[in-house]
Parts: structure tokens; C-alpha cells; sequence
């Protein structure tokens, strides 16, 4: 654990800069490298200072730091759910300052983990410095970049993606799996022995809830909805193993 402080012009847990002041920035990330780059490219503006480069990992040491930061900028980058939960507790802790999320991909699992920890905005590494420095100066006067509509575009996936879960039975992930190993109709019926017809009839219940023409769609749509990885027997909290007679 590492903690850069840089400035200390705050006493007071929570207090903010005085009008004209610095901008204070807080930067959290898992590797000491970005922090420190981050942290010279943000000093090298003279309306900001960094006040703390610090590790995700020690959330009790983040406290103070962020608490009396202007702006935190979290690198999402090294794992996404450990650092959203992060943010999400030291949110629930009291932590109101705006966050910019580092992102490597702008995917729908860190745009999800990101709308979670209430970013105000989200930076991919691919981007410019310009960027992230434009960005820290309009989300620390309440300005939120995530643009609505995109919000309702990732839990209209997710709802999309959630659905199909919830409706498929045991048996039908079962056959979801031994399809997407590449298992015929009639081999799938040897191996969880029952009737190929009710294989077929399995098949197309499948093809419904997951509004496929074909098998091939069936097991590209469950790749995209990550469906198959749930599906693959013996995995846990997956469908049972397809062998099993509990599963007959």
C-alpha cells in the first residue's frame, strides 16, 4: 500500500476546495505506475493537485484521501467488481465527490459496475490525457458524461440478457451445453438418455425463448447472452451433470 500525498490543504474530512483553489484529486488505482503518470499529468495543470495515489486494495487507508478530494479517479482496469466494490463501499461510507472510471473497454459489465458505483464519467486508456483532464474539470462542477441514453441501453441488454436466463429449465441448459460442444441431436439424446424426438422438442423450446432460426443461432445467441458458461454441467451453481440420474 501506497499513499503519495501531494497536498494537504484540507483539514477536514469532506471539506472542499476554496473557490479559486486547486481542484483536488484523489487517484486510486492497482498499479503504482498508472498512479504515478496519472498523477504527473493532473499536477502539471496549474488549476490541480493530486493529494493521494493510492492502492484500491486498502480500503480503510482510501478514506481520508477521498473524502476530501474534489474528484477521485478509480482505474477499473485491473478487476472491474473488486474495484466497484471498492467505490460502492466508500460510497456508502460517506465519499459524495464526484468519480471518473478508467476503463480498458467500454463493455457492459464495466458500464454496469461503473452506473453502480455512480461515476460521473468514464475514460477508456485508449483515449487522450486531454480527455481525462477535460473530464475531471467538468464533473467536478456536477457535469455527469455518461450520457442517459446510454445508460438505458446497457440495462436494456442486461434485461435482454437476464430474461432468457430465468426462463430456460434444467434440462434445456443441460442441452444447451452438449450443443454448444458441438453434440448431435441424437447424441445429445445418448447422453442424457431420452428420446431424440424429445431432444427435438427441447430444441426448438430453446430456439423459441432465444428467438433462433437454427441451431447454430441457438449456440451463437447463448455465447453472446453468456448462457453456455452456466450451462456446462458440473459447474457450480450450473445445470447438473448431465450423467447424473438426478438429472434424468
Amino acid at each position: 500500500m501506497n499513499v503519495l500525498v501531494v497536498s494537504d490543504t484540507v483539514g477536514v474530512d469532506g471539506a472542499k476546495s476554496l473557490p479559486g483553489a486547486p481542484i483536488q484529486v484523489a487517484i486510486v488505482s492497482g498499479q503504482r505506475l498508472v498512479g504515478d503518470a496519472l498523477a504527473a499529468l493532473l499536477n502539471h495543470e496549474p488549476d490541480m493537485t493530486v493529494i493521494g495515489n493510492l492502492d484500491y486494495g486498502d480500503v480503510s487507508q482510501l478514506m481520508v484521501p477521498a473524502r476530501r478530494a474534489d474528484i477521485v479517479i478509480i482505474d477499473f482496469r485491473m478487476n472491474v467488481r473488486a474495484v466497484a466494490g471498492t467505490a460502492i463501499h466508500l460510497r456508502r461510507s460517506g465519499w459524495t465527490a464526484p468519480m471518473i472510471a478508467l476503463t480498458q473497454t467500454e463493455t457492459d459489465a464495466v458500464l454496469l459496475a461503473a452506473i453502480e458505483a455512480e461515476a460521473s464519467a468514464l475514460i477508456c486508456a485508449t483515449e487522450g490525457g486531454a480527455d481525462l483532464i477535460t473530464a475531471v474539470r467538468s464533473t467536478v462542477t456536477g457535469k455527469t458524461l455518461i450520457r442517459p441514453e446510454v445508460v438505458a441501453s446497457v440495462f436494456s441488454r442486461r434485461k435482454l440478457r437476464d430474461e432468457p436466463r430465468s426462463r430456460l429449465t434444467q434440462r434445456e441448459y443441460e442441452i444447451l451445453s452438449l450443443l454448444a460442444e458441438g453434440a448431435t441431436s441424437r447424441d445429445i439424446g445418448a447422453r442424457l438418455g431420452i428420446k431424440y424426438v424429445t431432444v427435438r422438442t427441447h430444441l426448438r423450446n430453446l430456439a423459441s425463448k432465444l428467438a433462433a432460426h437454427s441451431k447454430l443461432e441457438v449456440v451463437a445467441k447463448a455465447h453472446r447472452l453468456d448462457l453456455v458458461g452456466d450451462a456446462r454441467p458440473g459447474r457450480p451453481g450450473g445445470a447438473r451433470d448431465a450423467r447424473s440420474p438426478m438429472s434424468r
